[in-house]
Formats: structure tokens, sequence, C-alpha cells
């Protein structure tokens, strides 16, 4: 269903409406398949015998027999597979627990049912008697794919269609059954799953209506899921766990269902005096020492200035290419005029001593190795990383419009009388 569509049905049918500024909001939504540009994709593995954790995986009826060349794909909620197959007694607790009590692996029980759930996704591909690449979901979950529909791959080995198919979810002690929307693609080393799912609802928050889309980022719905909000004035984007202003309320972005088919806010009066890592919002405060041996303590000692937060380290090529550029560019007649920067390294203080005199920086900067503390603090996963916070300590511009040019033309904004300075030619990210 498009997105014009879908607006005609939500007037024609309220999925959920909120009047007044509710302290907690529940939209349900429904989903749709629809292929979006940018898409990450989930991974099958291809099924071979011989492993100690081959109780895991089912056998799989109704391959088709003169198909050639035929492979069996598995898309598994591994965790949830593992614990399952022990409680059914197929797998013995040593096994079991040794990845569960791995400290590198991050999963524990409590988010696993110990009843069997459908947590993995079947795909089986083959060449048909005619030469043609095919391909078989099974849609219902009974490890059978003799009554499944084939599907053809393109020239390229991509699928142009989504399949709906079956998968549970287990969520706070309650298990969920669903079906996603799966686009396959063949690659050598296995099979890339496309997960089509948007979900789609609707909301009234203080009188005004909002139309809302949930987009997995991969092949389910988690932290990283898209969320958009979206009314005749304003398009709002964000991910869980993150703020919204719907009307003149705040409202955390709480939870998203498994199955991505209800959605949370919880409304907060006092967002704005909670540190977050968005634009409006305080940062986190921490206290560290310079490589030159001075106490910084962040954002307390830059009130009264824009200051640039800038996570980076050595063998980032970006981040030596910006700072060697747009930095050392910028900082002069901007600091002249009261411009700040404070460098958060994610290297080890003896390496920086020995580079930093080659790079020219005269701004502070800080070593977050060996401990990361900061780079923990922030959840940074990309580097470079960076935060403009304005006079007041608030955020006011994240990396998405910080990068080369985009900090000079934020700059020459907040800072119209000083001169203009010559830019290099640099490559935007």
């Amino acid at each position: 269903m498009n997105r014009s569509m879908f607006r005609l049905s939500m007037l024609l049918t309220a999925i959920f409406v909120a009047c007044g500024p509710a302290d907690v909001v529940t939209v349900q939504l429904d989903k749709y398949a629809e292929a979006r540009e940018n898409q990450s994709a989930g991974f099958a593995s291809p099924y071979k015998e011989g492993s100690r954790l081959d109780a895991l995986y089912p056998e799989v009826r109704g391959v088709p027999a003169d198909w050639r060349q035929t492979t069996i794909y598995f898309e598994e909620d591994f965790p949830q597979l593992l614990y399952q197959a022990y409680h059914e007694g197929l797998l013995d607790k040593e096994l079991c627990m040794r990845y569960f009590n791995s400290t590198s692996w991050g999963f524990d029980t409590t988010s696993c049912s110990a009843r069997p759930i459908r947590a993995l996704k079947t795909l089986v591909a083959g060449l048909t008697p005619d030469g043609r690449y095919a391909y078989l979901f099974d849609t219902d979950g009974d490890d059978d794919v003799s009554d499944e529909k084939v599907h053809y791959f393109e020239a390229d080995s991509t699928a142009t269609t989504a399949t709906a198919v079956r998968i549970d979810y287990y969520a706070n002690g309650t298990i969920l059954h669903d079906s996603t929307y799966l686009r396959p693609r063949h690659k050598s080393y296995g099979m890339l799953l496309y997960c089509d799912d948007v979900s789609r609802g609707c909301v009234k928050v203080n009188g005004v209506k909002y139309y809302v889309e949930a987009c997995p980022r991969l092949a389910w719905y988690d932290d990283n899921t898209f969320i958009i909000f979206e009314n005749r004035d304003t398009t709002i984007k964000c991910h869980l766990k993150e703020y919204v202003q719907l009307g003149n309320e705040y409202y955390l972005i709480d939870s998203l269902r498994r199955d991505g088919r209800e959605l949370t806010l919880v409304r907060d009066p006092d967002a704005l005096e909670h540190p977050y890592l968005q634009k409006g919002f305080l940062p986190y405060p921490f206290e560290a020492q310079t490589l030159d041996g001075r106490t910084v303590r962040f954002p307390d000692d830059y009130k009264g200035h824009y200051v640039l937060l800038d996570f980076w380290f050595l063998n980032s090529e970006q981040s030596v290419d910006n700072i060697r550029t747009i930095y050392q560019t910028l900082y002069k007649p901007y600091h002249a005029a009261g411009f700040e920067i404070l460098s958060v390294a994610i290297d080890f203080a003896e390496d920086l001593k020995v580079s930093l005199p080659k790079l020219q920086i005269t701004w502070p900067v800080i070593a977050d190795r060996p401990d990361y503390r900061l780079e923990n603090l922030y959840r940074v996963d990309r580097i470079p990383s960076m935060f403009l916070l304005d006079p007041e300590g608030r955020i006011i511009a994240l990396t998405e419009d910080l990068y080369g040019e985009s900090l000079a033309k934020m700059l020459r904004t907040l800072y119209p009388d000083v001169p203009v300075p010559a830019m290099p030619d640099v490559a935007e990210n």
C-alpha cells in the first residue's frame, strides 16, 4: 500500500486517537510491504550438515527433486534457537550456556522463550529443469515447501517482490505470532534477505493528527528502527529511545513491540532538562584531562561560547583530513570570535603526543583510550562524530550537519561579522 492510499484509509478508519496530553500514548500500527532505498539486509546462511548445532535446524521437506544445485538457507534468531533446543533436550546444557556465559556475546536467557517458537526463516533456492534460478520460502513455518509458490530471481540474482513469511517473536514473556515481508538477493557467500516491512498508524496528540511510520533498519524491529511522525506541516525523523516533540509536548519514544505493531510514547514535561544526544537537548556532562594536563569540565567550561565536540582517531583518514583542511582553516578566525573545539581522540596519549605536532592542533585534545569512557558515554558509532553546542550549552547540530563544508556554512551563519576564510576542496561525507 502506498502512502497516499494509507492516508486515505486512516481518514476513513482511525487506528488510534489520543486526546489531550496523555502521559502514555499507545499507537497501534499495521504492517505493509514496501521496498525502500538504501536498505540494509539480514543474512541467511547456507545449511551444511555435520555441525554440533545440527539439532537447531529442522529437516526441510518437499524440496523439488528435479532442481539442480539446490541449497537450503536459514536466517535465525540464534539465541532463541539455542535456548529452546536445550529445553527440548536436543542440545546439552554445557554447549548452550557456553554461548550465554560468553562476556562478548551480549545475550542472556531472559530474552528467550523456553517454549519452542518459530525463530527462523527458511528459503530453498536452485536451478529449475529449464535452467532458471528459483526460490521457495517456507511461508507457513511447517518445514515443508511442497505447497509453496515458486518465485524466480532476476538476471542480477535479486527478487523484485516481497513474500510474507511466518515468524514468531518473544517479548516481555509473551509469544507474538506474526509474519515479515522478505525479498532475497543471492550472493556467492550466502543469501541476503531484505525486510520490506513498514508499519504505519495514526495518532492524535493535543488536537494534532500525526501519521506514524516505523521502518526497520535490518530484518527486524529494534533500537535502530527509524520512526517518522508526519503531518501537513512537519516531518520528524527519529529512533527508539529518542524524544519527539508533538505539539508543545515532548514524548520519549519508549518502546516498539518486536513485531512492529505497537509503539509506546511517554510524555516527559521535563525532557529538556535531561542530557540527551539530540538537537535542543543538553549534552552528557563529563570531566577529563587534556593532553597538556588541564582539567576540562564539559560543557560548563564552554558556557557563553559555541563549541564543537569532535570524536576522532588517528587511523581515520576522514578524521585527519577534516582536521588538516576544514578545522585548520576555520579555527583561527572563528576562535578569535569565541568559537571553541574540544577533541576526543579514541587513541592512547603517547600516540597522540607523537602525532599532534604534525597535525598542528592548537585546541584541547583528550585521549580516550584505554577505557573508552567518553566514547561509551556518547554512544559513538561512527568516526568522526560531532556535536555543536550553543552558548547556553545545548546541542544545535550533529555530525550529519557538520561534516566538511557544512561546518563552514554553519559558522558563517553563527558569526556573520567574521570574514569568510577561503575553504579547501574537501569531499563531503
